[in-house]
């Protein structure tokens, strides 16, 4: 498990836990004790997480934000040429069968038309620049396969 992900679970059970003691976090993350201290304050220091360790409970929880910078994980970005090759995997993904892969590839083409849309382009539009060029295709029948 590399850093993002430890970050992104610590955070992850912090917030479906009320608190959380080391020993879970040592089991869950399989780090090490040293580890564990260095993620937890890296997400203090330049994440703005508000974690405490609660000693009346015995572990680690959230505390009530306070005023400054707000608290959130890092994002997930993409460079031109990914944005371009997710866009053409949209429209590949848009051209099968809707109960084939549909619901596993819904929520990343929701993700990507919010990431175009953000930038305040319609992405019915930008789609539509796209064209994937079909030679020699076969028509098939979904009753045959």
């Amino acid at each position: 498990m590399n850093r993002t992900e430890r970050l992104y679970r610590i955070d992850q059970l912090l917030t479906s836990r009320q608190v959380v003691d080391k020993q879970t976090f040592l089991d869950d993350l399989e780090v090490s004790w040293a580890t564990l201290k260095r993620d937890i304050a890296y997400m203090r220091e330049r994440l703005n997480a508000p974690i405490i360790f609660d000693t009346d409970h015995g572990g680690y929880r959230f505390s009530v934000p306070g005023i400054g910078p707000k608290y959130e994980l890092p994002g997930l970005w993409f460079s031109p040429d990914e944005t371009y090759a997710l866009l053409n995997l949209h429209q590949l993904l848009s051209e099968l069968e809707p109960s084939l892969l549909g619901p596993h590839v819904a929520p990343l083409l929701s993700r990507l038309e919010a990431i175009v849309s953000e930038q305040g382009d319609n992405f019915n539009d930008v789609a539509k620049l796209i064209l994937l060029a079909k030679i020699g295709t076969r028509i098939k029948h979904l009753a045959f396969f």
